[in-house]
C-alpha cells in the first residue's frame, strides 16, 4: 500500500474543502436583504436621562421619550436630579415620542431645545396633544388612541424611516391644566411599543394598573424591554391610583407584558410627599421579599426567576445599560 500517496490525496482533499467553506463565507455582492437580516445582531441600549427621558437606540436609530431637559418643570417643582443626558454626545435624534400634554411629559422649553439641536426630527404625539403644541420645526406625526383606547388596548401606528411606531393603551389622562383633565376627559395620553430591526421596546407613559389591558399587550407584541413608570405612590406596596401603577403594580405590568427586561422610569428627578427616590426603594424590597420564586414571564413560554440582578435594570440618571 502506498501511504505516501494516501496522505497526498487526503491533503488535496482537505484543501479543497477548506477553499469550499473559505468561499461560502465570504460575499462577492451585496447579499439580499432577508441574509442581512439574519446576521444582524439583535442589540439595542437604553439610557435614562431621569424622569421619563430615555434615549432608546436600536442599530443607529434613535428614539427620545418624554424629554425633560430644564432644571425646574413648569417653574413649579424643582428637580432633585437634573436631566444626565449630555445632547453634545447625542448627535442625532430620529424620533421624539411625547405621550400626554402633562408639564413633566410635554415641556415647551426642552421642545425648544431639541427643535434648534435636531431640526426636522420627526415628533410623534397622541391626538389631543396637538392642542398644546406651539409651531415648532419637527415633522409631525399624530397618531389616533380609538376614543382612548375604549375599543381596543392597540390605537394607530406609523412607520418613520423603518421604525414602526403605535399607540398602546395607558390608563391616564389628557388635556394640561388638571379641569380639562379631569372634567371634560380631554383625549391625549398614550403608551408606545417601537419596533425596529427585530427589537420591541415598549414604553408606558403615566399609567395606573389595568389586570386585563397589558396581558393583552403582552400577547400581541412580544417585548424585548418596557420601560414601566413607577410611581409617585404614598404607600407603594399596595395598589396606586388610577392615573399612576405603584412600585407593586409596576412589577405586575412588567409580568403582564411578559417582556424580557423591565426598565423603572419616572421616580428619582421630581419629589411630591415622598423622596422623589421612594419608589424605586420599595420595588427593591418587594422584588426581594416577594418574587424569590419562579414566575411565568418572558416570551419563551418558561419560568424566569424574576431578579433584580438580571430582568429587573434600575439605572441611575446618564447611565445606559446594553442589551441583547
Amino acid at each position: 500500500m502506498d501511504y505516501s500517496s494516501n496522505i497526498i490525496n487526503m491533503k488535496k482533499l482537505l484543501l479543497i474543502l477548506f477553499l469550499i467553506t473559505i468561499t461560502s463565507c465570504f460575499s462577492f455582492g451585496e447579499g439580499s436583504p432577508e441574509e442581512k437580516n439574519f446576521f444582524r445582531e439583535k442589540k439595542y441600549s437604553i439610557t435614562w436621562g431621569g424622569h421619563s427621558t430615555v434615549l432608546i437606540e436600536i442599530n443607529g436609530k434613535r428614539i427620545l421619550t418624554d424629554p425633560l431637559l430644564t432644571e425646574n418643570v413648569a417653574g413649579l417643582f424643582s428637580r432633585k436630579e437634573t436631566c444626565k443626558l449630555n445632547l453634545e454626545d447625542i448627535p442625532k435624534v430620529d424620533i421624539i415620542l411625547l405621550s400626554h400634554s402633562h408639564f413633566d411629559h410635554l415641556c415647551l422649553n426642552s421642545l425648544e431645545i431639541l427643535e434648534k439641536k435636531y431640526p426636522g426630527a420627526k415628533l410623534v404625539f397622541p391626538e389631543g396633544v396637538e392642542d398644546f403644541l406651539p409651531d415648532l420645526d419637527f415633522d409631525m406625526h399624530r397618531l389616533r388612541t380609538n376614543e382612548n383606547f375604549k375599543n381596543s388596548v392597540v390605537g394607530e401606528s406609523v412607520e418613520i424611516d423603518g421604525v414602526k411606531i403605535s399607540s398602546v393603551y395607558a390608563k391616564h389622562s389628557g388635556g394640561r391644566y388638571g379641569l380639562d383633565s379631569y372634567f371634560w376627559e380631554d383625549k391625549g395620553h398614550t403608551g408606545f411599543i417601537i419596533k425596529y430591526n427585530e427589537v420591541s421596546v415598549y414604553y408606558s407613559g403615566d399609567t395606573g394598573y389595568d389586570p386585563v389591558a397589558f396581558k393583552r399587550i403582552g400577547e400581541k407584541y412580544k417585548i424585548d424591554a418596557a420601560l414601566i413608570q413607577t410611581g409617585p405612590c404614598f404607600d407603594c406596596d399596595i395598589p396606586g391610583t388610577d392615573e399612576h401603577a405603584s412600585s407593586v403594580e409596576a412589577l405586575n405590568i412588567f409580568i403582564d407584558l411578559k417582556a424580557n427586561y423591565m426598565v423603572p422610569v419616572h421616580y428619582g428627578s421630581i419629589e411630591y410627599d415622598t423622596d422623589a427616590d421612594y419608589p424605586v426603594w420599595v420595588l427593591k424590597e418587594i422584588i426581594n421579599k416577594k418574587y424569590k420564586s419562579l414566575v411565568t414571564a418572558g416570551n419563551n413560554d418558561i419560568n424566569y426567576d424574576i431578579n433584580f440582578s438580571d430582568r429587573i435594570i434600575i439605572l441611575d440618571e446618564g447611565e445606559k445599560t446594553i442589551l441583547y
